[in-house]
């Protein structure tokens, strides 16, 4: 069996799993999602809080990477080989040009490796062009703080809306939960250069993330230690603790933020993807070890994880927009994606 295969991340046994609902819930989510993912199509930089943000003196824009599962559709977690199989795209400042895996992973020759890389996993209901406005967004904003060099890859996928609301969200776990062995991939590849790895993941993307670093720790290569930080992730409050189903997922983490919300209008109702174990999501309560949901400890005592819960002030909302902008603990996510 390969090392990252994971036959619990099977997307056919998880789109089979069946939610039933009242048809007034169902209008509602249908109302919230289609308002809050429509507003995340627009593509201006808001500005950051500048009383939490200070800008770095010196800036540094990132080299910044698309690496694509679009055209593979369903990603079997049950085989590896995958990374040969992304298609690479290289953001020039000007527009997107094609390129190879290698030259993503700096392993052409006389490539330059970036002392840090971070890897960015976006959310549900992402058209291609969206994504890559959103990856240049988050690029910009690092670059307001950065004090070196660093490269950004974004593992975009295939989350189109194309079915209707409450079988395209399970669809859309399943497939996210699927590319957490492209995550763990990336990791294994990128262990073996001197680069430091961080990772970024915002809802569903967060379940890739969580997934890849759970596939991970059985990895036998040495690592660097990594920086996580998940914004409202849509990913079970329970998976990360002990006897989790990604229990293993902080094995390698040096430090690891979550921005969350316990005011989303979305993940409130994020038990119902699963009817059997009505999860919450760590997006809208907290990772397993907060004694509120407002509440702003250590997972399970561990003081190099820090949960914020950003409600009091992005209000209701699952735009990952508003976090960037309005959450006054986002510059601690991107200090912490950055090595600070």
């Amino acid at each position: 069996m390969s090392l990252f295969a994971r036959p619990d991340l099977n997307p056919i046994v998880a789109v089979a799993t069946k939610v039933v609902m009242p048809f007034s819930l169902v209008l509602s989510i249908a109302a919230l999602s289609v308002g809050t993912f429509a507003a995340e199509s627009n593509s201006t930089l808001p500005a950051v809080t500048q009383e939490v943000c200070v800008e770095s003196p010196q800036s540094f824009g990132g080299d910044v990477w698309e690496l694509s599962t679009r055209h593979l559709g369903c990603v079997d977690s049950r085989r590896s080989g995958w990374l040969d199989k992304l298609q690479a795209w290289r953001w020039t400042g000007r527009g997107w040009t094609s390129s190879t895996i290698d030259g993503a992973l700096s392993k052409s020759p006389g490539a330059t490796i970036a002392p840090r890389t971070i890897i960015y996993v976006h959310g549900n209901w992402m058209e291609r062009d969206n994504a890559r406005e959103r990856v240049n967004i988050v690029d910009r904003y690092l670059a307001r703080r950065a004090t070196e060099p660093y490269r950004i890859m974004m593992l975009s996928w295939p989350s189109e809306r194309n079915q209707p609301v409450l079988k395209d969200i399970r669809s859309n776990a399943a497939m996210s939960d699927a590319n957490s062995v492209i995550v763990a991939e990336l990791l294994r590849s990128l262990s073996e250069s001197p680069t430091q790895v961080s990772l970024l993941g915002f809802s569903l993307g967060a379940r890739s993330v969580t997934g890849g670093l759970h596939m991970d720790a059985e990895n036998p290569i040495p690592h660097p230690n990594y920086r996580v930080s998940l914004v409202a992730p849509a990913v079970d409050k329970n998976w990360l603790q002990h006897g989790g189903k990604e229990s293993l997922a902080l094995t390698h983490v040096e430090r690891m933020v979550n921005l969350y919300n316990s005011k989303d209008p979305i993940l409130r109702r994020f038990r119902f993807i699963d009817s059997v174990a009505r999860p919450i999501a760590g997006g809208f309560a907290g990772f397993e070890g907060l004694s509120t949901a407002r509440s702003t400890k250590p997972l399970e005592n561990n003081p190099l994880i820090r949960q914020y819960d950003c409600g009091s002030s992005i209000g209701a909302t699952h735009s990952e927009r508003s976090y960037y902008a309005e959450c006054p603990y986002f510059c601690i996510a991107l200090d912490n994606l950055l090595g600070m």
